[in-house]
């Protein structure tokens, strides 16, 4: 049974998070979910949609850079053709869409 880690995208722990949960036998990455962030108000929340498309793009080139055999499914900030079309021209399996994979 295939096994999808699904990890936020971290910019300074992508990579090594990626390459934690591989070696400990997740089949592919799952790149893409909220950003830690806060409301006006002080608590906490997260930062999603096209806010984090850059900060997602980023992080998988990062994990396909590094390490190349790895399945990346590439998330966050997609909402149109052409930002799906991002994350599949970095070399991505699939792209998610509102928690939807689609080819």
């Amino acid at each position: 049974m295939p096994v999808l880690a699904k990890l936020r995208p971290d910019l300074s722990r992508i990579v090594e998070g990626a390459r934690g949960v591989v070696d400990a036998g997740a089949t592919a990455v799952v790149i893409g979910n909220a950003v830690p962030a806060a409301m006006p108000d002080g608590r906490p929340g997260g930062l999603t949609g096209p806010a984090i498309g850059p900060i997602a793009l980023r992080c998988v080139a990062a994990v396909l850079t590094e390490l190349p055999d790895v399945a990346v499914i590439g998330g966050g900030g997609i909402s149109t053709v052409a930002d799906a079309r991002r994350f599949l021209d970095l070399g991505c399996e699939f792209r998610a869409d509102r928690h939807r994979p689609v080819a």
